[in-house]
């Protein structure tokens, strides 16, 4: 008589065979191993909660068990990430008023094991999440081996979402997931998150999934559900929801000089004021139907021209010491030509330490007097050597003050152009520092016919 059995499943998959005389022995044994691992994973909970260190930031109350400086960094980060939400959305009605917590874990261990046992979440296969409890919001995330980069730009995305649930009370999942990836596109620059940046990653995809037919309508897009969205992220097939969303967003609030933006805002302010998202499109629009605006977004993706905030501001940085050393060389230069034939006769080298890395510039291979991706531009983008105003100096024969100090600043860059100006700095050998400031891309105005 074959004996009667049991099938279970071991760590490696294979099935793991138990005779029937042996099961409430290896039952018992089971029941214990799997005791442990739920006091174990309560332990872990327990001790990461003790040991994680509390701040009170401007906006959020953070518990984290990152190394101090590390800890301090992003901190600051969410502070300025949460004033880059309130900068678009100022105006807005807070719905309610309330600090928002925020956990960082150093290990994704812990990460799992809080989630487990202080919010009965399974988070496997996350980096960070937004959960909501009740009245209560909770950010959360963990680094691991991740770069410090990679940890804020997770916040960013799902910090907005945190912050979301506090402005609109039934924001749709492409709206909410598209402004995510928005903000977590955006780039730290002097303090300020800036938004727009295109990588050519994404417009490759973005016309390729197009010229493919991948994409859905506007109409479509705009009205997937939340559960059907969660189940093609669970099933890894969400890739291009995101990548179609955030540039719906993108388009709506960029395109044609941002000549949708205020429309757009008009969309959100309804419904922050409790309007129907499908009826605030349409009369925040001024269109019948959501696919009324699919032909605009099919044409911001053949225009679209990737952007690369961070190359273009350490070019920036570059040329504009380059000018500050032939200033101290007594050198007139007024003019962006001038300045190049400086750099190339002088072999300019500077080491640049922005966005936490040192880059060594030169000009050897000509690329740095041409803004990023300005050949495939349209129009395309120019370095300018300007006053602290963005203005070209005049050609005098007189010498420039002392006191006058010119820099870089892009024109014609999407969606905004940056300016170089000074900031005494005893640290710096020259004695100032360069900062950068965000104006908007300039446009020519058409004549009227």
């Amino acid at each position: 008589m074959i004996p009667m059995c049991f099938i279970l499943e071991s760590v490696d998959q294979s099935p793991l065979i138990l005779p029937a005389k042996h099961v409430f022995k290896n039952i018992f044994f089971i029941a214990i191993v799997c005791s442990g691992f739920l006091v174990s994973a309560e332990a872990f909970a327990q001790d990461w909660w003790q040991d994680a260190a509390e701040q009170r930031t401007k906006y959020y109350n953070l518990k984290t068990d990152l190394p101090e400086e590390q800890a301090r960094e992003i901190a600051a980060h969410m502070d300025i990430t949460f004033e880059s939400y309130a900068n678009l959305f100022s105006g807005l009605k807070l719905r309610r008023i309330t600090r928002l917590d925020v956990y960082v874990f150093n290990k994704q261990d812990d990460y799992m094991s809080v989630l487990q046992q202080k919010f009965k979440i399974d988070g496997s296969g996350s980096q960070g999440q937004c959960i909501t409890r009740g009245n209560t919001i909770s950010l959360v995330g963990w680094k691991g081996q991740f770069s410090m980069d990679r940890l804020k730009a997770l916040m960013q995305h799902e910090g907005f979402h945190q912050f979301a649930s506090n402005f609109f009370p039934m924001l749709p999942t492409w709206c909410n997931e598209g402004l995510a990836e928005v903000f977590e596109r955006g780039v730290l620059i002097d303090g300020k998150i800036v938004l727009g940046e295109v990588s050519l990653r994404d417009v490759q995809r973005l016309r390729d999934a197009r010229d493919k037919g991948r994409f859905r309508s506007l109409g479509a897009i705009l009205t997937v559900p939340q559960s059907a969205w969660n189940q093609q992220l669970r099933s890894g097939t969400a890739g291009e929801n995101y990548l179609q969303a955030w540039n719906v967003c993108h388009c709506f609030l960029f395109s044609e000089d941002s000549r949708y933006q205020s429309q757009f805002l008009a969309f959100l302010k309804g419904i922050n004021q409790g309007a129907k998202w499908q009826e605030s499109f349409v009369q925040a629009f001024g269109v019948p139907d959501l696919d009324a605006m699919n032909e605009v977004w099919l044409k911001y993706i053949s225009r679209l021209s990737p952007v690369d905030y961070q190359k273009t501001i350490r070019q920036m940085e570059y040329l504009s010491m380059a000018w500050l050393e032939s200033k101290s060389a007594e050198t007139d230069i007024r003019d962006f030509e001038q300045l190049k034939s400086w750099i190339v006769e002088n072999d300019f080298k500077f080491e640049s330490d922005l966005f936490g890395k040192k880059t060594q510039l030169t000009h050897t291979d000509g690329k740095a007097f041409i803004v990023p991706f300005a050949q495939i531009s349209k129009p395309k983008p120019v370095f300018e050597l300007v006053d602290s105003k963005g203005r070209k100096p005049k050609i005098s024969k007189k010498p420039l003050p002392k006191s006058k100090l010119l820099g870089i600043r892009t024109q014609g860059l999407k969606p905004y152009d940056f300016l170089v100006s000074w900031k005494r700095d005893r640290k710096q050998d020259s004695g100032y520092r360069a900062t950068f400031d965000l104006v908007p891309a300039s446009t020519k105005k058409k004549k009227k016919k």
